[in-house]
């Protein structure tokens, strides 16, 4: 029964999905949303950005390839472990916070 779940399309999303979750990069971003969070709980991706840059190069350089996104926000929205926000700023543009879903 197990075998044939683990077979299907459905499966392998769901096997796709957990190694996602437990990559290295999630794992960074994890620690600097509990680490550099702002008051109200966002924390900048922009700062996971760069300490991901620090602390795994390769698992940045190698992100796509491996996980299947481009950027670390497609990324942290497709673990479903953040929540993630494009916050307008007063000029022209946005950042990007996220927070960790409880």
């Amino acid at each position: 029964m197990h075998g044939a779940f683990f077979a299907s399309d459905e499966g392998l999303r769901h096997f796709e999905l957990i190694l996602l979750q437990h990559s290295r990069l999630d794992a960074v971003l994890s620690d600097v949303a509990a680490q550099r969070r702002r008051a109200e709980g966002w924390t900048y991706l922009a700062d996971a950005g760069r300490i991901a840059w620090l602390q795994e190069p390769d698992a940045v350089t190698h992100m796509k390839d491996r996980h299947g996104h481009a950027t670390l926000k497609k990324l942290a929205i497709a673990s479903n472990l953040f929540d993630v926000f494009d916050e307008p700023l007063l000029d022209v543009g946005y950042r990007t916070l996220y927070r960790a879903r409880s």
